[in-house]
């Protein structure tokens, strides 16, 4: 095997303790982690932005005109993530407990699944606590994987020391293609948030250890926002106009094909999910051919419902894959609720329907955020909302998958869930 390797939500609490094993470490300290939201700010206030800054000087470096750094003369291509894998990649905060949270829970079953599968994985390390050093929290965290997950954890690629700003893995990570001639790997690096300079650097920083050609991406996007099928269809939102106002849509379209490999660019209208607008919130390749689209009902989210509904009849129906001509199949998946948790000591789960909370005050849950590993689905599930639960894990089944189910009530209201903090390599073909 060779590894390749501005609504603000709300910030979520976590308590770790300090590990009693762990060297120099004498007594339990109760540490805080706050963890950044996915988005910088709703994808609607930042689009306005946008355009405001460059209504007002078009010339300012941000909306400087760069054109991919990749020679056109290599075609590349984008792999379907639920094609076989070669690696996952993961930033894992991990809280150097004897016993796993929830979060680390959440990083370990990416982690153990990738590497039970014959899979590697490449694991940027970093500790939740404050006062370990990196070797004692390799010596913890490693224990804690192997006593929880049941693999041997040399099998990974430990990476520590290398500064980030958050854990959107999906988002800021490495744009992976592959070139179309030999399957040889390229790295694309698109430009991410404004303010999170160290997660931005991330690529460069994986493909100089996979020794891997790096070229820049010259749009703002995130990793979140595309989802390609493998075979020249890639599926993204419209925020992309509106994130690189310096660029005509015909421009942005012949560097998606260039760079990425996607020689048909659907482009679907956003969510009022009032966050992101990325989407793997609602869309996910089961295959090639296969493309599961969420469902809210009228009652749910009738606006939300109506996107979906409009996207599907009057983009994503009728598509077939450019190499092949093979039809996609459209397979309908239920949304769970983005109602908050109902309030009161004893509430412990979301209403289904809330038509009087504001779209900006919701909690945007999902089961088609996803992480594909080798023929397991790791399915985002939760407590606050199980009703539609059992259903998407017998269509994920359906579609020839064994399903290992993952809570993810603490990582919703940051607006993402398992596919955000994990990136996957595709093997060779």
């Amino acid at each position: 095997m060779v590894m390749m390797n501005k609504k603000m939500m709300p910030v979520v609490p976590v308590w770790a303790l300090c590990s009693m094993w762990a060297v120099g470490c004498t007594a339990p300290v109760e540490v805080e982690r706050e963890y950044s939201p996915r988005a910088e700010e709703a994808w609607q206030d930042a689009e306005l932005r946008t355009q405001a800054e460059f209504l007002a000087d078009p010339l300012m470096e941000r909306f400087q005109r760069v054109f991919g750094t990749r020679s056109a003369s290599v075609p590349v291509m984008s792999a379907n993530e639920a094609a076989p894998i070669d690696s996952v990649i993961v930033e894992w905060p991990c809280s150097n407990r004897t016993t796993p949270d929830v979060w680390d829970e959440m990083w370990m079953a990416m982690i153990g699944e990738s590497l039970r599968s014959g899979a590697g994985a490449w694991v940027y390390l970093t500790s939740a606590s404050s006062g370990f050093s990196d070797a004692e929290t390799l010596a913890n965290c490693t224990a804690m994987l192997e006593a929880t997950e049941a693999v041997d954890a040399s099998l990974a690629e430990w990476i520590q020391g290398v500064p980030t700003d958050a854990f959107w893995m999906r988002d800021f990570g490495p744009q992976i293609v592959r070139n179309r001639m030999d399957s040889s790997l390229v790295v694309e690096d698109p430009l991410y948030y404004p303010g999170r300079d160290l997660d931005d650097a991330m690529p460069a920083d994986f493909a100089l250890r996979v020794e891997a050609p790096h070229s820049d991406f010259p749009l703002h996007f995130e990793g979140g926002n595309i989802l390609p099928n493998g075979g020249g269809i890639c599926v993204v939102s419209d925020i992309i106009y509106g994130a690189n106002p310096q660029y005509t849509e015909a421009e942005i379209r012949t560097m998606f094909a260039t760079d990425l490999g996607c020689d048909e660019l659907v482009v679907v209208e956003a969510l009022q999910d009032y966050a992101t607008g990325h989407v793997d919130m609602w869309l996910a390749w089961a295959d090639r051919t296969a493309l599961l689209v969420g469902e809210y009902t009228e009652s749910q989210d009738a606006v939300n419902r109506g996107i979906i509904e409009s996207n599907v009849a009057s983009l994503l129906s009728n598509l077939s894959d450019p190499e092949t001509g093979e039809a996609i199949d459209i397979v309908r998946m239920p949304m769970p609720s983005n109602c908050p948790k109902k309030r009161g000591r004893k509430a412990t789960t979301a209403p289904d329907s809330c038509s009087r909370v504001a779209l900006r005050d919701r909690n945007w849950r999902t089961y088609l955020n996803v992480l594909p590993v080798n023929g397991t689905i790791l399915l985002p599930v939760y407590a606050e909302h199980e009703v539609y639960e059992d259903e998407a894990a017998s269509i994920w089944e359906a579609q020839g998958y064994a399903v290992r189910r993952v809570s993810s009530d603490h990582i919703s209201p940051l607006a993402g869930s398992i596919h955000c903090i994990s990136k996957s390599v595709d093997s060779a073909w």
